[in-house]
């Protein structure tokens, strides 16, 4: 079981009017982890368990989020999400509040307004560079993932849509274990 809860801060750069505006961002997520897991060697059989308490989990910021306006209804964002391994990580433990390594995602957004805006349409995509695991020599290979979203929007404040994604690895993963 993995809950968080994230402060995060936005600044909007006054640009003024324009095609292009920009932001920055930063985010401190608080989380608590509660793992089990099922170990078997030959016949013996067990499970092992950890927790993690509510501490700070990686903290990720956004240095620049560059948005471009096509026109009124179809806007572009451009931006680079950083997630840090500012998180308590240790390698002998199940619950981690950390995945040790830093996290580099250069990311696209697309999103299309209709019907005068009632109609939304948001595809977001990125790829995950991440970093070597220090302590477990460990290295995560390229993730490329998109989110998109379908909302529609009535008069009395309410609206429903449906979201979906798509992940897929690029790379292997590198190290030690997945070596074996």
């Amino acid at each position: 079981d993995f809950d968080m809860l994230s402060v995060a801060g936005l600044y909007v750069w006054n640009t003024g009017e324009g095609r292009w505006n920009f932001a920055s961002m930063a985010t401190l997520p608080f989380a608590t982890l509660d793992v089990a897991a099922n170990v078997s060697i030959g016949p013996r059989a067990g499970q092992v368990s950890d927790k993690a308490d509510w501490d700070v989990f990686d903290p990720f910021f956004a240095p620049i989020i560059a948005g471009y306006h096509f026109d009124q209804t179809r806007h572009m964002t451009l931006s680079l999400y950083i997630y840090s391994d500012w998180g308590s990580y240790d390698p002998d433990r199940l619950a981690n509040l950390s995945l040790n390594n830093w996290t580099y995602s250069p990311t696209v957004g697309y999103t299309q307004l209709m019907q005068k805006g009632t109609l939304e349409f948001t595809a977001v995509s990125a790829v995950d560079f991440y970093t070597k695991n220090d302590a477990t020599d460990y290295k995560n290979g390229a993730v490329f993932r998109i989110d998109a979203q379908l909302v529609k929007r009535f008069a009395n404040g309410w609206g429903v849509g449906g979201v979906g994604g798509w992940m897929e690895q690029l790379e292997d993963d590198e190290g030690p274990a997945p070596d074996r």
